[in-house]
């Protein structure tokens, strides 16, 4: 997850990870034992799209892969995720969670996956508006005071970062603040400063370069979790 907002240092993997039950079920175990954030299923498919960080063109079987990606992006639940833990309180928080994550991920890999298809992010662009102004909302269901709020920084960040709209900036920065009264983790304020730096761009830049690779040129490793 660091990854995805850091410039390449060196190569990612030459050739695509596939889905491999092993590694997932690790991660399954580690979510258990660990602070709850991104869903298992979810960090491994994050993990398959920096793989591809380092592709110019997509061959074939690339591309059947990309496609194995998001079949398996698109079937995962959130519900089905929140529900299978063992204490129903927290139900609802972990189903928004996941449902923020699930949307941030999918941004994600439009910024990666699409370009390398060579259909720019056609496969995302009319499902992302709505789901996006979703996420967001799903995000500011989670109060200050439940604890769940600590793990929004991340898809609070992409999801952010994606979006044009007022209104939903708005949103975003409730979040930011939210996040903050819960943490006080300055952390938290170097997301949103540099959301508003990604904001502020004119219409000319955004049209030639996507958040995700202006934040890759500035040469800084961000590390929004």
């Amino acid at each position: 997850m660091g990854a995805t907002l850091a410039p390449a240092k060196g190569s990612f993997a030459q050739q695509m990870a596939s889905l491999d039950p092993s590694l997932l079920r690790t991660l399954r175990q580690s979510e258990d034992q660990t602070w709850v954030g991104c869903p298992a299923e979810l960090l491994y498919l994050v993990s398959i799209i920096n793989s591809l960080r380092s592709l110019s063109t997509c061959s074939g079987a690339d591309q059947l892969k990309a496609a194995e990606l998001c079949k398996s992006l698109e079937n995962f639940s959130p519900s089905a995720w929140a529900e299978n833990f063992p204490d129903p309180e927290h139900h609802q928080s972990r189903s928004h969670l996941a449902h923020a994550y699930k949307v941030a991920v999918e941004v994600y890999a439009s910024n990666i996956v699409g370009p390398l298809l060579d259909q720019g992010q056609h496969l995302y662009n009319l499902h992302l508006d709505v789901a996006t102004r979703s996420a967001i909302l799903h995000m500011l269901s989670i109060t200050a005071q439940d604890f769940h709020v600590k793990s929004l920084v991340w898809p609070a960040f992409v999801i952010g970062a994606e979006i044009q709209a007022a209104d939903l900036k708005i949103m975003v920065r409730e979040i930011f603040r939210n996040i903050w009264i819960s943490s006080c983790c300055y952390n938290v304020r170097n997301a949103i400063e540099m959301l508003e730096r990604i904001w502020a761009r004119d219409d000319a830049e955004r049209m030639t370069k996507s958040w995700l690779i202006y934040l890759w040129e500035l040469e800084d490793s961000w590390l929004f979790l």
